[in-house]
C-alpha cells in the first residue's frame, strides 16, 4: 500500500513538471537577431550632388515580415531628404512615408507581400548634399521595430542602422601659383604669388619660352603661347591658373624681349674697314669680337707699298666706324694706332692675322716657324755628318 502511493506521488511530480516545461516562455535565443546594413552611393559624398543610401535587412535565421515601423534621423544641415522608397515592389499603400524637418518616419504593412531578412531592402533614401555641407563625416540613423513575420508573429527586439556618410573634402578656391620659372632669363620683379605681371628679356638666339609652374591646391594651369616674335618686339605670354573648385582664376602676364642682334650695317661698315686698310697698307690685324676670348694688346710694324693722306684719312675713319659697330654690339676692345711710313696701321686685340685681307690663324703661323726649326736641325745635322766623312784617314788600308 505505501509502494502504490509513493510510485502515484512520483507519478504526479513527473506530470507537473512535464506541464511547467511545456508552458515556459520561449527564450530570447530563439528569437530571430535582425540587424540593418547601411550603404552610399557615392561614398564619399559630393556637395552638391545626389547621394542614395540603401537599408538592408541581415537576420542569424532568415525569415519574411509581413509589415514593419521605420524611423530615420540625420542631420538637417548637411543633407535634404528628396524621397524614401520601400521595399522592392511596394506600393503607395503598403509603404507610406511622412516627412519632418530632419528625419522621417515610414509603415509597411502588407498581406500578400513579404520583406526576407536575408538581404531584403528595407528603404531607400535620396539625399541632395547641401552646398555647405560640414567636412567629415555626416550620421544618419534607421530604426525599424514592430516586426510581424508571416507567421504573424511578431518580433519585439527593434533593429538599427548606422551610418557615417563620408563628404568629400572642400575644394580650394584660391587660384594662384607657387613657382613660376622661365626657361631663359630672370623675372623682373622676382616672383610673388601676388604679383600677376612681370617683364623678361632674353638672348637673341632664344625663339622660344617655356615656363616651369605649379599652382596652390591642385588649381588647373593653362599658358596661351611658346614662341617668341622677332627681336626688340614684346611677347606677351599669359599664365592662367583656375582654382580647384572652378569658381576662381588668376592671369599672370608675362612680356618677354628678345634682344636685337649685331646689325648688318654695322657689319657692313667693319668689312668696309677691313678693305680701305688693305688698299693703304700692306699689312692690317683686325679683331674677333668673341666674348670667350680676353682682349689683349698685340703689335705690328708693316711697310706700305702706297700711301696717301686720302687713304690715311679713310683709314681712320673706317676705324673709328669699326670701334662704333664693336660698341653697339657690346664688345669691347684694347686698340693701338701706329703711323708707318705709308699709312696707318690699327691694332685690336685679337687672334687673327690679316694679310691682303685673307686670315690666317696664328697658331698656323706658330706652325710654320716651328716646321722651319725643324728643317734646320735637319740640315745642321747633315752638315755634321758629311764633315766627319771627310776627315777620315786617307791612308787607312781598305778591306
Amino acid at each position: 500500500m505505501k509502494r502504490a502511493i509513493c510510485l502515484s506521488g512520483i507519478l504526479l511530480l513527473l506530470l507537473l513538471c512535464l506541464g511547467l516545461w511545456t508552458c515556459r516562455p520561449v527564450s530570447a535565443a530563439e528569437a530571430p537577431s535582425i540587424s540593418l546594413s547601411l550603404t552610399a552611393d557615392p561614398m564619399p559624398a559630393a556637395r552638391g550632388k545626389t547621394c542614395r543610401v540603401t537599408a538592408r535587412f541581415q537576420s542569424s535565421r532568415p525569415t519574411s515580415l509581413l509589415a514593419f515601423r521605420l524611423r530615420l534621423s540625420y542631420a538637417a544641415s548637411d543633407l535634404t531628404l528628396v524621397k524614401m522608397e520601400g521595399p522592392s515592389g511596394a506600393d503607395s499603400d503598403t509603404f507610406q512615408a511622412r516627412y519632418t524637418a530632419s528625419g522621417a518616419k515610414a509603415v509597411f504593412a502588407s498581406a500578400g507581400q513579404t520583406v526576407s531578412t536575408d538581404g531584403g531592402i528595407c528603404c531607400t533614401l535620396v539625399f541632395d548634399v547641401n552646398e555647405d555641407a560640414a567636412v567629415g563625416s555626416s550620421e544618419l540613423q534607421i530604426t525599424v521595430d514592430q516586426m510581424v513575420d508571416d507567421q504573424l508573429e511578431k518580433i519585439s527586439d527593434p533593429c538599427t542602422g548606422t551610418l557615417p556618410l563620408e563628404m568629400e573634402r572642400l575644394l580650394s578656391g584660391d587660384a594662384l601659383l607657387t613657382k613660376l620659372i622661365p626657361s631663359d632669363g630672370v623675372l623682373t620683379p622676382n616672383f610673388s604669388p601676388e604679383v600677376t605681371e612681370y617683364t623678361l628679356s632674353v638672348p637673341f638666339s632664344v625663339r622660344s619660352l617655356s615656363f616651369a609652374t605649379e599652382a596652390k591646391d591642385g588649381g588647373t594651369i593653362r599658358i596661351n603661347r611658346k614662341n617668341l616674335k622677332g627681336a626688340g618686339v614684346p611677347t606677351t605670354f599669359t599664365i592662367q591658373v583656375t582654382a580647384e573648385n572652378g569658381k576662381a582664376s588668376t592671369t599672370y602676364v608675362v612680356t618677354a624681349t628678345r634682344q636685337e642682334q649685331e646689325s648688318s650695317s654695322s657689319t657692313s661698315s667693319a668689312m668696309g674697314s677691313a678693305n680701305t686698310s688693305k688698299n693703304s697698307m700692306g699689312i692690317t690685324t683686325s679683331h674677333s669680337s668673341a666674348s670667350s676670348y680676353p682682349a689683349s694688346k698685340h703689335t705690328a710694324s708693316a711697310s706700305a707699298t702706297s700711301g696717301s693722306s686720302k687713304a690715311s684719312s679713310n683709314s681712320e675713319g673706317s676705324t673709328q666706324e669699326k670701334a662704333k659697330a664693336d660698341d653697339a654690339a657690346g664688345t669691347t676692345h684694347d686698340t693701338e694706332e701706329k703711323n708707318g711710313a705709308g699709312g696707318n696701321v690699327t691694332l685690336y686685340g685679337n687672334r687673327n692675322v690679316y694679310y691682303g685681307n685673307e686670315p690666317f690663324a696664328s697658331y698656323l703661323i706658330g706652325g710654320l716657324v716651328v716646321l722651319c726649326i725643324i728643317l734646320l736641325l735637319i740640315l745642321v745635322l747633315l752638315l755634321l755628318r758629311l764633315g766627319r766623312r771627310s776627315h777620315k784617314d786617307p791612308y787607312k788600308p781598305r778591306h
